[in-house]
């Protein structure tokens, strides 16, 4: 039996390499990606990974977890993302960047969640990496977001049970740093983090609450309201239309007392109660009921258009930097005046990104430079209470080939 598993294991190291190669007929123009991908597969980081996940016992384990992860790998994702960072080499970068471009399906969601994969997210929602910081919340959306794991169903099983604990008491934890997004965060990252803090404010008066009210601090209250400034100053009438129907919404509860963001939650689960029962039985020797009429098919749906400012976030999450400078450029003759600032900030991140991938080659990474300065200062000219440009200008010049 051995034999036959010690034989058996070429043959699938051979299967996935056939499909690295098909995965990378399929990977997006982009010969930054591409190369990142590839040196991935090629040198895998086993030891970070190894440290972290123990099972991960080969390079060819590695680059089957990293790519073509079964379910049950959802686990190994929550371990090495929540692995402590201890100043050595860690594998969490490649992790998230992997899941946020090809891991999505529910099963893997839920085994990671149900591992405290959304723990490790957290953790995460400060980083100072702001590529390693989007992989991190567009994942937390994505799985809180699926549908499959039934996030408004009552949680029963144990597995459920685990999952709702750990979304419920990252609340505190959390909240804090979904604020600080809302004064700097990537490009398209001050939404993404109201998104998800209104998700988890929602979720859990409606879920953990016992009477549906939940009592926000004071402190969460002024945030909303500074949020709402905030957005305002950006431009973003979606990101400030939502923070306004929160702080609207939950500035009419009774405030919290206490240390915490929020009071008033408590795990709730299923009881006999959610149970359904059928009373009056069934007539088995009645004639069965004729079929209903098939319903006519839904009309398509309808093709909703992604503005230049809204594809520049998705570029930028997906690492296509020079695109997703392509789309803010376009955004800068459609936007108002009041996004400018914010769009000539997401410019210059891009182009730092761009500068730090051309470090070697000092003549474009001195042009990315400089344009990434002047974007800085266009910013400021646009709104010179944009911080966050403030921020992003002191990078430009001392980063390689700066002045």
């Amino acid at each position: 039996m051995a034999a036959e598993e010690k034989s058996d294991a070429p043959v699938a190291v051979m299967k996935d390499h056939a499909r690295f190669d098909e995965l990378m007929k399929h990977a997006p123009d982009n010969d930054a990606l591409r190369a990142s991908l590839t040196k991935l597969w090629t040198n895998p980081p086993l030891e970070p990974m190894r440290r972290a996940f123990e099972k991960c016992d080969s390079e060819d384990e590695a680059r089957r977890i990293l790519f073509f992860p079964e379910a049950k790998d959802g686990q190994a994702y929550a371990t090495i993302i929540k692995h402590p960072r201890d100043g050595l080499p860690h594998a969490a970068r490649p992790a998230l960047g992997l899941m946020f471009m090809l891991h999505h399906k529910s099963e893997f969601h839920r085994v990671f969640a149900v591992a405290g994969g959304l723990e490790g997210l957290a953790s995460r929602l400060q980083e100072e990496d702001q590529h390693v910081r989007a992989h991190a919340v567009e994942i937390f959306l994505r799985v809180t977001g699926d549908e499959a794991l039934k996030w408004y169903v009552a949680p029963s099983t144990d597995d459920e049970v685990k999952m709702h604990r750990s979304l419920l008491d990252l609340g505190d934890r959390m909240i804090p740093d979904l604020v600080a997004n809302s004064r700097d965060s990537y490009p398209g990252g001050e939404k993404a983090c109201l998104d998800l803090l209104a998700f988890w404010l929602g979720w859990a008066r409606q879920m953990h609450c016992e009477t549906h009210v939940l009592n926000p601090s004071r402190l969460l209250i002024e945030a909303l309201s500074d949020w709402v400034l905030r957005a305002e100053r950006r431009g973003d009438p979606e990101e400030s239309g939502l923070a306004k129907r929160l702080f609207d919404d939950f500035s009419r509860c009774d405030p919290c007392s206490g240390t915490g963001w929020v009071g008033g939650t408590v795990l709730c689960k299923a009881t006999d109660d959610d149970v359904i029962e059928m009373s009056g039985g069934f007539d088995l020797d009645s004639k069965p009921k004729s079929k209903p009429k098939a319903m006519p098919p839904p009309p398509p749906p309808r093709k909703i258009e992604m503005k230049p400012r809204q594809a520049g976030n998705q570029a930028f999450a997906a690492g296509d930097f020079e695109k997703a400078l392509q789309h803010y450029d376009a955004a800068l003759t459609e936007e108002n005046e009041t996004a400018i600032s914010t769009l000539q900030c997401n410019r210059a991140t891009c182009l730092v990104k761009l500068a730090a991938h051309d470090v070697n080659d000092d003549t474009r990474n001195k042009a990315w430079l400089q344009r990434a300065e002047a974007a800085c200062d266009a910013a400021l000219d646009a709104d010179p209470r944009n911080s966050k440009a403030r921020y992003r200008l002191p990078p430009t010049l001392a980063a390689p080939g700066g002045q």
